[in-house]
């Protein structure tokens, strides 16, 4: 047996080879940079509003929509500076909801109510900014409300059988696969799966969004996409992960 000789290449392009190499397979530190530059300014700033609770949220949320609605259905005049400023600051408050939703580590419910009514503001934000279009609103608000009813019963469903919160992984899709199935499918109902109205609807409401408007546009833009981390970091909290039961084996982190 004669062993393998390897040139013991020192050249600049050989280093440059293997440099890039074990770049390569740190993947460029993407990990590191997305968590330094995206989650921890998103978790950071979700944590400014962690006095927010469900009963503040729901009564603030319910007066603002029965306001709104009567504004927009009796056509209030308002002033100009007032009616121009009223778009970013519903998105605003959508964008504040989500981010509480992203960092939220407790109540799954309240996530989960986070999240429809983010999408009610984002209707108001853009009807006061266009003509009120009710045909497209009935389209974009159809998905939501079907989703979120059927997403909020499989979670009492599985509240009746298991626990779980949102502070660990407890892979409960190992024991109920069918309800971790039907969860997944209306988690990305509710966040806009092109298999849904509410993908559609999306598409609408940007029709209703000025070119010059690039406050709103982001606003909205960015809460479809917070919106879809919060709901599969709900997902895969609850169904995914190690199973926390003990009646079966569970790989070490380390094997």
């Amino acid at each position: 047996f004669k062993p393998r000789v390897y040139n013991q290449d020192k050249s600049w392009r050989r280093m440059i080879k293997n440099s890039l190499f074990v770049i390569g397979l740190k993947e460029w530190k993407l990990d590191g940079l997305m968590y330094k530059y995206l989650w921890a300014p998103l978790k950071k700033t979700g944590n400014f509003f962690g006095f927010l609770n469900a009963t503040s949220v729901l009564v603030f949320s319910m007066v603002s929509f029965i306001g709104a609605s009567v504004i927009i259905w009796k056509e209030v005049k308002l002033q100009p500076f007032i009616a121009n400023s009223l778009p970013e600051i519903f998105g605003g408050i959508a964008l504040i909801l989500l981010l509480k939703a992203f960092t939220e580590r407790k109540d799954a419910f309240f996530v989960w109510k986070l999240v429809i009514l983010s999408h009610f503001w984002v209707v108001f934000a853009v009807g006061f900014n266009d003509a009120f279009s009710m045909m497209d609103t009935v389209f974009y608000l159809s998905g939501v409300v079907l989703s979120g009813v059927i997403g909020y019963y499989l979670l009492l469903l599985m509240k009746s059988k298991e626990f779980f919160d949102l502070n660990d992984f407890y892979g409960h899709s190992l024991e109920h696969k069918w309800l971790s199935f039907g969860f997944l499918v209306s988690c990305l109902a509710l966040a806009g799966f092109p298999i849904t109205t509410t993908f559609l609807g999306e598409d609408l409401l940007f029709t209703h969004i000025r070119e010059n408007q690039i406050v709103l546009a982001s606003f909205v833009s960015i809460i479809f996409i917070v919106e879809g981390l919060a709901l599969m970091r709900m997902y895969s909290r609850i169904f995914l992960g190690p199973n926390k039961k003990a009646y079966h084996p569970v790989a070490l982190r380390d094997a």
